[in-house]
């Protein structure tokens, strides 16, 4: 059973602003208390990076591939290998005037199967929205924060 999860939030700053803080996924492993990242490998198209998400009851470590399209603010993650059966995500940074959107797009399946992972399958559903949530609104407060707009 695949999740797929899609949240939004409006930032009052450029979207270059904020392309430029989610481009670098240290930085939000930084703001997000239950991430760490490790570069792996990196050049100016894409980086390697091994993810660690610590939840309350769980770990999920993987490695996945970023690659960066700066014209488009947009970031995919490819899933190379780890705890999951599969998993894609994508940052869009929109401009809205004075503001900007961001979006990140989650499709997340857990390697657990038959009845145990259907029970467990909304509670971990429910985890991984709040989860990014948390990333969404930590990029907001820094940025906003940053520039002094914070409402």
């Amino acid at each position: 059973m695949m999740a797929k999860i899609e949240e939004e939030v409006t930032i009052k700053t450029s979207a270059d602003n904020v392309y430029l803080l989610i481009s670098k996924t240290e930085n939000i492993a930084k703001l997000v208390n239950i991430m760490q990242a490790k570069i792996i490998e990196q050049d100016e198209e894409y980086r390697v990076s091994d993810i660690k998400i610590n939840t309350e009851k769980e770990t999920f470590s993987w490695r996945q591939r970023e690659a960066f399209d700066p014209d488009m603010r947009r970031i995919d993650y490819s899933y190379l290998h780890g705890d999951w059966k599969m998993f894609y995500a994508r940052f869009q940074v929109t401009s809205a005037g004075d503001e900007s959107e961001l979006i990140l797009h989650v499709e997340i399946e857990p390697k657990e199967e038959g009845i145990k992972a259907y029970i467990n399958f909304f509670f971990f559903k429910r985890k991984m929205q709040e989860v990014i949530k948390d990333i969404l609104n930590a990029v907001k407060d820094r940025l906003e924060l940053s520039y002094g707009q914070s409402t």
